[in-house]
């Protein structure tokens, strides 16, 4: 099961690119990830961005 690993604010008129990329250029999510392979990234705008990664 996984755990919310950081929260940060975003701009609310944000594209989906923007907030995949502003999400994993966060510096707790980089380290969360590292060394493993990102299966899916799912983004709902204006809500969250859940990056699945094993």
């Amino acid at each position: 099961m996984g755990k919310p690993l950081a929260r940060m604010m975003m701009p609310a008129d944000a594209s989906q690119d923007d907030m995949e990329s502003l999400a994993l250029a966060n510096s707790e999510v980089a380290a969360a990830i590292d060394g493993k392979t990102v299966r899916k990234i799912i983004c709902v705008p204006k809500r969250l961005v859940n990056i699945v990664a094993n």
